[in-house]
């Protein structure tokens, strides 16, 4: 299972693939079986389009954070700048890594950016109501 989470679509150190493991198995027979979702790897057909999508972007008030992988899942860049454009109070960090940067070498930075956001951002959150 450790070896498939390797191997998968997303790249992913061994010690990160065996944390999903343990969460993400369960016992069939005398081995395992994925537990999670396989609809899960796939766009909904009921996802928003691009333009629905950029209205619910526009219509956020809240102060967020956006962590962008530099070899997370593919996009369209271009798309990806004109949903940020239309957000009022985003914070966007890019980090190197892939998918799953919150599980392995780079979870310190995560955490630091998280911590940092949540502390600077916290009186902002204070006036939407």
């Amino acid at each position: 299972a450790v070896q498939a989470r390797i191997n998968g679509f997303f790249k992913i150190d061994p010690p990160a693939a065996r944390l999903l493991c343990e969460r993400g198995t369960q016992p069939l027979g005398e081995g395992l079986m994925f537990s999670t979702d396989p609809r899960l790897r796939f766009i909904s057909s009921s996802a928003a389009g691009h333009e629905e999508f950029c209205a619910f972007v526009k219509a956020i008030e809240a102060p967020s954070c956006l962590i962008l992988a530099e070899d997370g899942v593919p996009r369209d860049e271009a798309e990806l700048q004109k949903r940020i454009s239309l957000h009022r109070n985003l914070r966007v960090e890019h980090l190197p890594g892939g998918h799953h940067l919150h599980m392995e070498k780079q979870a310190p930075d995560v955490a630091r950016i998280i911590a940092d956001f949540f502390a600077t951002r916290w009186q902002s959150l204070e006036t939407i109501k």
